[in-house]
This record gives C-alpha cells, sequence and structure tokens, in this order.
C-alpha cells in the first residue's frame, strides 16, 4: 500500500523493498581490451568476405549480357 506524501512503501512485515540491502547498488563489469579487440576483428573480417562474394560474381558478368538476356 503506498501512503500519499511517503517515499516508501507501508509493508505489515516491517521490511521495505527499497532496503539497500535488498538490491545492488552496483554492478560490477570488467570487459577485457583483447576480447573487445577480437570480436572487433572478427567482425570486420566478416564482413569483408560477406561483401567479397556478391562483388565476385557481378565482376564476372558482362554488361551486355546483363540487358540482352531480357
Amino acid at each position: 500500500m503506498y501512503i500519499a506524501g511517503s517515499d516508501q512503501i507501508w509493508n505489515p512485515i516491517g521490511k521495505t523493498g527499497l532496503d539497500p540491502a535488498f538490491y545492488l547498488t552496483e554492478i560490477p563489469i570488467e570487459i577485457p581490451f583483447k576480447e573487445i579487440l577480437l570480436s572487433s576483428l572478427f567482425m570486420i573480417l566478416l564482413s569483408i568476405i560477406v561483401s567479397l562474394i556478391p562483388a565476385l560474381k557481378a565482376g564476372k558478368e558482362k554488361p551486355l549480357n546483363i540487358f540482352s538476356n531480357n
């Protein structure tokens, strides 16, 4: 039950859900630089490979052959 004008929630047990003992005030996060670097390099390599496949197929076609197949 919420009492207007107060910042706490009424609880018959006497414990409030807003007590700092019941939640994390901060979450420690550690991201190693090596993992970021390897992920970035892998994504760049994958992007290059995926873009080369259609570029090589398009490079084999002659422009006049594309329009004459209609």
